[in-house]
């Protein structure tokens, strides 16, 4: 069940995170995300696929959950660089608690039944929450990143913050 609106995320704890290698699966999960939100927020909530991120490389994916270490990530994975996320998930999930990574490998689902289960288990214990392999598995997982979300610890805004979330031109 989602609750009844996205929260509103303080500027430096947690962002939604994707990260596409092959496949334009972003929008369309943010599509879907607009979809499942009430159609009335509260007027200072700013809405989650406002404060998505997309990062093109393995190197601004590392600096934006540095910078947001409570955020979800969804991080495709493709057979180039699969060693080298999977390297650096434990190190995220030790250093950042709140993290939470998916990963997503749409261009497994080719290979065989018993690949797709090594990549699955692999990425399951380095700490990664799930690891999905369609679109469909992707539209459910609103839920579970509504849930993360909403039991993000807030954190006190400074004086400026608070002034800079009111601003119209927030996200310009």
């Amino acid at each position: 069940m989602l609750p009844s609106h996205f929260p509103q995320l303080p500027p430096a704890s947690g962002r939604l995170v994707l990260w596409e290698q092959t496949d334009h699966w972003g929008l369309f999960f943010l599509q879907q995300i607009k979809r499942a939100m009430p159609v009335e927020l509260p007027v200072d909530a700013v809405p989650l696929t406002e404060q998505a991120i997309f990062v093109a490389s393995v190197e601004q994916l590392r600096e934006t959950v540095e910078t947001h270490p409570a955020s979800f990530v969804f991080a495709e994975v493709t057979m180039t660089h699969y060693r080298e996320l999977l390297a650096r998930i434990p190190h995220w999930r030790q250093a950042m608690p709140l993290l939470r990574i998916a990963v997503i490998c749409l261009e497994l689902p080719l290979r065989t039944v018993g690949e797709h289960d090594v990549f699955t288990s692999l990425f399951c214990e380095a700490g990664a929450a799930t690891v999905l392999s369609t679109r469909r598995e992707l539209a459910a997982m609103i839920p579970v990143v509504s849930t993360h979300f909403a039991n993000i610890p807030q954190r006190e805004c400074t004086w400026r913050e608070s002034i800079e979330q009111r601003l119209p031109w927030r996200n310009v």
